[in-house]
């Protein structure tokens, strides 16, 4: 089941799947580990009536779920044409206070007047806690101080999280409560206490320990085709005493003074994009750029961490990949969202002064990730555990974002001045220091698809590429000796190019390797070639023509995007957004048809295959295929240069 919903104030992140239970959450930030992990039953949501309970996740409920314009707040609408009944479900979580809130509004579709149970279930395992210490238990009214309704806390070491309610029938909490153990538990497995639910009855256990679960309901009276609602709160916390007071200020203000507090901060948040987008885009549009915009900050920590997949296990983490941290980082500092884009690429500031080049993946805290690259001893040449095309896209889209910045008229600020010496200058200096002195052409290392190193044709021109804007910066900012250096590189590489086309394919080699006197071709036909190929001078309109039409020919995939490689697995396109964005640009910039690789990435787009992921965390982090999408589709005046 896929997360179709990402909610996050930067602390309390939450993920929601295809039925609109909580299957992810993160607290205090994305790198804490997920707190509801490794349980196959997820926070239930259960409506009981005409004496059966009947689960959202039960297959017979029509769902459809999205985020409201411009906000990071969901719907999900669960409808049951059998029992007459829709869930109106409005999730967000409060900009200011670390709580999910769940507005649900249950709605009687029937003729006669109907009374129903709303139950609402909890799991945690909190801390990824192996040992099951989990205390789960009840507290009535006034049992932390300051709080009026009654709550289930669950908590362990430095992690409370407080469940609680309001129903607009009586404003009184939820009706009913029981708390009981999932798993395993003194040897024998229990299945979970939401199955105390079953004859709408609950046991009212106060407290237990251990793999524990826990479930409310709530009582609601439906007249004929009308309906009620509850506020349900899942509050996150590092104690109890702090849990009651927040709690109180959710329950002391409502429910409609913190939604709108929450929609002001969002709308504060995007309206630098907002008055990016108004010139250039229709006003459908611009909600589509801005609702990506929203959908993709759960996934960037406040630190600058991006995160772009999760590593599966017993105790899962979030890993970030440079080149989408670079792809983000530029489009977000395209749509004037100076301080996101900025905390992304000073994420790479302290990996660079240890080691003074990129590797291909970090921990959300700036460690590093796991890397099956090994270092080689290539006859004397120490090649090193990294894709040269991290380094290079970093660098690429740091350059574009400072010029940009004072191409827009801005006197570079000191922050982005500190970026350049720290960053930019460490990794065109890498660059640089990395070109073989006979081929004059970056040394081997390893590919985004070979475990065997050797240098490419993607490699070579995006080394060029970030170089050439890395000497531009430089001269701006009247570094006169480093843009000396980038262009003797540059200049070099543009004489050896010749060497990269393989005439008898018609396309880029894929990788070439020295021995001695001895050189060796590999022919394997990949995308990320054509990817920078296309926004490069390297080579001439021809050649780049011919590129593409080898590609049409040979790497079409069912939707009509180009594939990665041959026998690449991934053909749904969902992987594929920095190869589907740029190539996008060459039938745009060339004046060409496309043969319906706009249509594809429309698909793609429209059907929300964009946002699912087998991950939470990984989803969403498609800003660059959709702002270059959008762009291009309606704004064609638009340059080049402004696009990529």
């Amino acid at each position: 089941m896929t997360r179709n919903i990402i909610l996050s104030n930067g602390e309390l992140t939450v993920g929601l799947n295809g039925f609109g239970l909580v299957q992810e959450l993160f607290y205090p930030d994305i790198s804490a580990g997920n707190h509801v992990g490794n349980r196959p039953i997820h926070h239930k949501i259960g409506v009981y009536c005409e004496g059966a309970i009947h689960w959202l996740d039960d297959g017979t409920w029509q769902i459809r779920q999205d985020y409201l314009p411009g906000q990071l707040i969901s719907k999900t609408t669960a409808t049951s044409s059998w029992l007459s009944l829709r869930l109106d479900i409005q999730d967000y979580i409060d900009s200011e206070i670390n709580v999910l809130v769940r507005n649900i509004h249950v709605v009687n579709l029937s003729k006669r007047q109907r009374l129903i149970k709303l139950f609402m279930h909890q799991t945690f395992n909190i801390n990824d806690n192996s040992a099951s210490l989990d205390t789960a238990q009840y507290l009535p009214a006034g049992g932390l101080k300051g709080v009026s309704q009654q709550l289930i806390v669950h908590y362990h070491s430095d992690k409370t999280f407080a469940v609680f309610g309001e129903s607009c029938d009586d404003n009184h909490g939820f009706t009913e409560y029981s708390i009981g153990h999932y798993g395993k538990y003194d040897g024998v497995y229990m299945n979970g206490v939401w199955c105390d639910a079953a004859d709408g009855i609950l046991a009212q256990n106060p407290v237990e320990q251990g793999n524990t679960d826990s479930i409310i309901d709530f009582t609601l009276s439906l007249a004929p085709h009308d309906s009620s609602y509850i506020n349900y709160y899942l509050l996150a916390s590092d104690s109890l005493t702090s849990a009651g007071k927040a709690a109180g200020k959710v329950l002391r203000e409502g429910y409609d003074i913190r939604i709108k507090k929450t929609t002001e901060y969002w709308s504060n948040w995007l309206r630098p994009a907002t008055t990016a987008l108004s010139a250039g885009l229709s006003q459908s549009d611009q909600l589509d750029v801005l609702s990506t915009i929203i959908g993709s900050a759960p996934s960037i920590g406040d630190n600058g961490a991006v995160v772009s997949s999760y590593l599966a296990g017993n105790s899962p983490q979030p890993v970030v990949r440079p080149i989408t941290s670079a792809l983000t980082a530029l489009a977000l500092h395209r749509l004037r969202l100076d301080i996101e884009a900025g905390r992304i690429y000073d994420f790479f500031a302290g990996p660079l002064a240890t080691t003074g080049y990129i590797l291909p993946t970090y921990l959300t805290g700036g460690q590093a990730g796991p890397n099956q690259l090994a270092w080689l001893d290539d006859g004397g040449v120490v090649i090193k555990p990294i894709r040269l095309s991290d380094n290079a896209t970093l660098l690429y889209a740091l350059a574009r974002s400072i010029l940009l910045s004072i191409e827009n008229g801005k006197q570079t600020p000191q922050e982005w001045k500190k970026r350049w010496q720290k960053i930019g200058r460490v990794l065109a200096d890498f660059l640089c220091d990395n070109i073989d002195p006979v081929s004059k052409l970056p040394r081997p290392t390893y590919q985004l698809w070979s475990d065997q190193p050797s240098t490419s044709s993607s490699d070579v021109i995006a080394t060029y590429e970030a170089l050439r804007l890395a000497s531009q910066v430089a001269d701006k900012l009247r570094d006169v000796d480093s843009a000396i250096k980038y262009r003797v590189v540059i200049d070099d590489i543009s004489t050896n190019v010749d060497e990269l086309w393989n005439k008898r394919t018609g396309y880029f080699y894929a990788g070439i390797k020295r021995n001695g006197s001895s050189v060796t071709y590999d022919e394997s036909i990949t995308s990320d070639s054509f990817l920078w190929a296309t926004i490069s001078d390297l080579f001439n309109s021809e050649t780049v023509e011919a590129a593409h039409q080898t590609l049409v020919d040979l790497h079409l995939a069912n939707n009509g995007t180009y594939i990665r490689y041959i026998d690449d697995n991934e053909r749904d396109g969902y992987s594929l957004e920095q190869i589907m964005a740029l190539s996008l640009l060459i039938g745009h910039l060339r004046g060409e048809d496309t043969g319906g690789l706009v249509a594809a990435c429309q698909k793609v787009l429209t059907s929300g295959g964009y946002r699912k992921s087998k991950c939470a965390l990984m989803a969403n982090n498609n800003i660059l295929l959709r702002v270059t999408y959008l762009l291009v589709r309606s704004a064609p005046h638009y340059a080049k240069e402004r696009l990529v």
